[in-house]
């Protein structure tokens, strides 16, 4: 009889709750999807204050003045010869030259001829060239130009300790004996530092033999290794909403730059764990990334808690990404992804009631814009999708176009502003599962509810915040959040929005402190479900 009993209950669960179960299913996965988006964005707000602080990467060449004897002097100059030139022509040099040739010249005139040839060194990139006269005598109006070109002597990296000195001097191409292009050497350095950790610089200087250019790159690495330990309250309430972690980070494991990462979540009913590897191809930021990550959920709050509900997901994803435009202040970097992602959901332990894999493959583009006080990130992405219901044999294939944005905009008097946006369309195919499908709430993109409140396969969200710092180690903000959903859902609410206040305090470099306030300004979710009048959430960071 009991068994009976239990089957009945079974059936009666999965049949009342079919909306909600698998929005359960999908916590293992989503509580650490969402703390690697933060993640993410913390980082991508350190990269950009890194980026502006060391905009000032490399002057550009200036013009030198010219190599011309004193006395007050004049002549008929009727030819001009010169030294080799291993970056000059005869035509270009004769060019130059020809304005000259033929007239009476004096000291300010050979000045301006020099002038000429050092800028035409100049419009070609070579800063290390200069064209001069060395003392002679003119016979015949027979005039000699010395073109002194700085060939490559020897090339030292310095300041290196966890970076391979050959990752970092393949960057740039200075082979000895030859004379190095400014500009090429300019754009090396930008594209090196704006794709990587490590921000470099170049020392130029007189090498040991005459005539010739010494280069000494000059390395600022970060710390090899990183640790932080966090504590917040931004859990599920199904699954505890006080939650901790740990992250440990090497960003150099061989001397390559290849970064490794490991991450853990850790809750009443959730436990969560990610690492992933990161390999350069090149040192202009062509990169092979892994990832995986593995999470267990108990149900321990809500109507489903009597059923012993409990979940475990793996996720594993391969993305190749290439910056295909780098400059002084912007970036676009393209890659493509694959993904796989497996899930399951039982009850009473031992009865499944959802059995689920997602295989998706997708290409976008990230784009990076910074100035002295504004920056801009965008994300834009396109995937397929295949998804399976091994429980009933069912296979869903659809596309979906999504994107993150990200924009800030210093003020005078401290104060800024800040925008945070994420949107994605179904654009064809199948049902969506609900694990790939537009969550709205707390974790995802609209404050004051709790996590994960409604779903669809559409939508967006976008924050907008005020902020103002207080001190060198307070910053209070203010915040307007909104979201809206569209295409199909189980739920009839389509819209969230709700207001705050926050506070961030770091009292030491190895320590802050977020809170936030936030209220929904529309409380009703469904007939049986409504939201608290206020949210209170804290976030603890310590850093090692």
């Amino acid at each position: 009889m009991s068994f009976v009993c239990r089957f009945l209950s079974t059936l009666t669960l999965a049949s009342l709750c079919a909306s909600t179960v698998p929005a359960q299913t999908n916590i293992v996965s989503r509580d650490l999807q969402q703390l690697e988006k933060e993640r993410d964005r913390a980082q991508l707000r350190q990269e950009l204050d890194a980026m502006r602080d060391r905009q000032k990467a490399m002057p550009e060449a200036s013009a030198k003045t010219p190599l011309v004897p004193k006395g007050d002097f004049q002549f008929d100059l009727k030819k001009i010869s010169h030294t080799p030139s291993s970056v000059l022509t005869e035509e270009e040099i004769a060019t130059a030259v020809a304005p000259w040739v033929g007239k009476t010249v004096k000291a300010h005139d050979l000045a301006d001829l020099l002038e000429a040839v050092n800028r035409l060194y100049r419009d070609k990139g070579y800063a290390v060239c200069q064209a001069g006269l060395r003392p002679q005598r003119i016979r015949d109006g027979h005039l000699t130009i010395t073109l002194i070109e700085g060939k490559t002597d020897e090339v030292v990296v310095r300041g290196v300790e966890s970076t391979d000195s050959q990752y970092v001097a393949r960057a740039f191409d200075l082979p000895k004996g030859e004379v190095a292009n400014y500009r090429d050497m300019y754009d090396s350095l930008v594209r090196f530092n704006m794709t990587n950790d490590v921000h470099l610089s170049v020392d130029i200087h007189p090498g040991q033999a005459p005539e010739t250019t010494a280069y000494d790159i000059i390395a600022q690495e970060p710390p090899r290794w990183s640790t932080s330990v966090f504590a917040d309250t931004l859990g599920s309430d199904t699954t505890g909403r006080y939650r901790a972690g740990a992250t440990i980070v090497n960003r150099s494991v061989f001397g390559w730059r290849d970064n490794f990462y490991l991450m853990g979540l850790a809750g009443e009913g959730t436990l969560n764990a990610l690492l992933g590897y990161s390999f350069p191809l090149n040192s202009f930021g062509t990169r092979l990334v892994a990832n995986a990550s593995f999470g267990t959920v108990d149900i321990i709050e809500g109507p489903s808690e009597p059923y012993d509900i409990s979940g475990d997901s793996f996720h594993a994803a391969l993305r190749f990404e290439h910056p295909f435009a780098v400059g002084a202040g912007y970036k676009w970097i393209g890659y493509g992804e694959i993904k796989h992602q497996q899930s399951a959901t039982d009850m009473y332990g031992d009865v499944r009631i959802a059995d689920n894999q997602i295989d998706s493959l997708s290409i976008g583009v990230d784009t990076l814009y910074i100035g002295n006080d504004w920056s801009f990130y965008v994300n834009n992405r396109i995937g397929q999708h295949r998804a399976k219901e091994k429980l009933y044999d069912n296979t869903f294939d659809y596309t979906v176009y999504s994107g993150d944005l990200f924009v800030q905009k210093l003020l005078p008097l401290g104060f800024s502003l800040q925008g945070t946006a994420a949107w994605q369309a179904k654009l064809s195919g199948d049902d969506m599962v609900s694990s790939d499908q537009f969550y709205l709430g707390n974790s995802a993109g609209v404050r004051g509810y709790a996590n994960d409140v409604i779903c669809a396969d559409s939508g967006f969200y976008f924050n907008l915040e005020t902020h103002y710092s207080v001190t060198e180690i307070m910053d209070v903000f203010a915040f307007f959040d909104v979201g809206r959903l569209s295409g199909m859902s189980s739920y009839e609410k389509r819209t969230l929005s709700s207001a705050g206040l926050g506070l961030t305090w770091q009292p030491t470099k190895w320590m802050s402190l977020k809170g936030t306030v936030a209220a929904p300004l529309s409380r009703q979710i469904t007939d049986e479900e409504r939201a608290d009048s206020v949210r209170y959430d804290a976030v603890l960071n310590l850093h090692f």
